[in-house]
């Protein structure tokens, strides 16, 4: 990648003077139509008090939040967004404070990383989303680490893609002396075209319909004081706080990080993946700083992967009549489970049992979880004496497998599939010819291994005996 940025600064200011009197166009250009009419029916606006915030809220499914970066709106998950839908979640992909659709804030609002993030939040808890994973870019990632300390009970996991985890990025030009001045005059299309090509590995990648859309918010007054005081704003004490908290995320995280980007280099990614608890580290080799848009045939597989397996194995918010709320996942400490869980019915170095469900442990971390009791009531007030049903709905690929459970001499076989027509995992009892009604326990085992109820996962028979 070509760094033309700091020739742009050199011949602004050598040209500013001069040209002063040339204004920059204006114009509201077309942008990506293909995108804006696609997700039109989508789009959405939520008071905020005071002022307006846009997202985009499409699919069904495990909830995902996408969170942008600086100067940027929905319009940086365009290459991505219509896979993770159809991988089966539901995206709700916000236009931070004062970027894209949304509002400027009205005063005394200030763009500091607590605010942008508070935004998102507010957002999440207007919409009834008990926990979700974020997704972020450059300072989107940012404030997902932020609401990920600050909520660590209500984020699944993260996935980052070149976040702004230490410092400010070493380019922030709006921040130069007399910036705001020049590019008032001279920030026309062109600006836009050279910034994108500098993030960018391959700037033959950066096409006339991009930079029309990055720059169609231009239109509005303001926009470009909005951009300088988010880059003078954004970075406060609490930035920096997030910074040195880093460990104490205990979620599972991906970090996405382009190995040829000049803006967030890939120095502060394996820095950022050795403080984290729980990271997978992603280097792609000729891609800048938008992976999501440079490197779509990489970075959409991980995604898509990823956010499979935050689907939780049990619902992740589980109601004990009396006990309250529990949010048990894998990974998860074991100190936090008994924060969550309350103290156990029994204790042994490989888990702990609690009423309607078990909990192993690996090096102290959750490995895997058994439900084990059909009076386990689960937040939408549906038992575990479904629970195939349940394990099918995060498992749709599974209605093949077959299971074998034994107990007290009872021998009860099935295809997982039945269950959704009976609601009650049962077959054919091969004990005295009896048929028994088995309350199926789910095994829920750590990711890459398959989840299998009680027993052990068999061949499926070809022909079953007969219900009946």
């Amino acid at each position: 990648m070509k760094s033309r940025l700091w020739t742009v600064i050199v011949v602004l200011l050598s040209l500013g003077a001069g040209l002063c009197s040339c204004r920059g166009e204006t114009e509201v250009r077309e942008g990506d139509t293909a995108w804006n009419e696609s997700v039109q029916p989508f789009r959405k606006t939520m008071d905020m008090g005071g002022y307006a915030l846009s997202y985009i809220d499409m699919g069904a499914g495990s909830p995902v939040v996408l969170v942008h970066g600086f100067a940027d709106s929905t319009y940086a998950w365009h290459k991505v967004a219509f896979a993770l839908r159809d991988a089966g979640n539901r995206l709700i992909i916000v236009d931070q404070p004062g970027h894209g659709l949304s509002d400027t804030p009205p005063a005394p609002w200030t763009y500091t990383i607590e605010n942008q993030a508070g935004a998102v939040a507010k957002l999440v808890d207007r919409l009834g989303l008990e926990d979700y994973t974020l997704v972020g870019h450059c300072m989107g990632g940012s404030i997902a680490l932020y609401l990920a300390e600050k909520n660590p009970d209500r984020i699944r996991r993260l996935a980052l893609l070149a976040p702004v985890c230490y410092k400010p990025p070493a380019i922030q030009l709006l921040k130069l002396p007399g910036m705001e001045f020049l590019a008032t005059r001279l920030g026309g299309p062109f600006a836009f075209r050279m910034g994108l090509e500098d993030a960018f590995y391959d700037s033959d990648r950066v096409t006339e319909t991009m930079v029309n859309e990055y720059y169609r918010p231009m239109s509005r007054p303001g926009y470009l004081k909005t951009l300088i005081r988010i880059e003078k704003e954004f970075y406060s004490p609490e930035f920096l706080a997030t910074s040195a908290g880093l460990s104490k995320i205990l979620r599972p995280v991906l970090l996405i990080w382009g190995k040829e980007d000049t803006w967030v280099t890939e120095d502060q990614g394996r820095r950022l993946a050795g403080d984290l608890s729980n990271a997978d580290l992603h280097i792609l080799d000729k891609c800048g700083h938008y992976p999501q848009l440079e490197s779509v045939r990489s970075v959409t597989p991980l995604l898509v992967n990823f956010l499979r397996d935050a689907t939780p194995r049990v619902d992740p918010l589980l109601i004990r009549p009396g006990e309250g709320i529990g949010d048990i996942i894998l990974g998860m400490s074991r100190d936090e489970v008994k924060k969550f869980a309350g103290k156990p019915l029994s204790i042994r170095k490989s888990g702990d049992q609690f009423e309607g469900f078990i909990v192993r442990y690996q090096n102290d971390r959750v490995a895997e979880i058994l439900v084990t009791s059909p009076s386990y009531r689960t937040r939408e007030g549906i038992t575990t004496s479904r629970p195939v049903e349940r394990f099918l709905a995060a498992y749709p690929d599974a209605e093949t497998v077959c299971y074998e459970a034994r107990s007290g001499g009872h021998v009860a076989h099935g295809r997982m599939r039945d269950a959704r027509a009976q609601g009650i995992a049962y077959d054919w009892n091969a004990f005295e010819g009896k048929r028994l009604e088995q309350t199926v326990t789910l095994n829920i085992h750590a990711p890459g291994v398959p989840a299998h109820v009680y027993g052990t996962v068999t061949p499926c028979r070809a022909e079953g005996p007969k219900r009946k």
